[in-house]
């Protein structure tokens, strides 16, 4: 038996490494759907504007990470 799950979330990294699919809407309709290598590509501006996230996110320290 077959089961999919549906998992929403907002932060990019995670949506990265954890889907198969990623499905991004805008305006209650689909402006792209496609695997994470497909949607990294993805030429659309919201696309854009999340993968941007993407980059601001990676570029500054992660504050909740342990120190030595």
């Amino acid at each position: 038996m077959s089961q999919a799950a549906v998992f929403v979330t907002h932060d990019v990294r995670e949506a990265l490494l954890l889907a198969t699919r990623i499905v991004l809407f805008k305006d209650g309709r689909i402006d792209v759907m496609a695997s994470p290598a497909e949607f990294v590509t993805a030429r659309t501006e919201e696309a854009r504007a999340f993968l941007a996230a993407l980059e601001e996110t990676w570029t500054q320290p992660d504050e909740s990470a342990p120190r030595n």
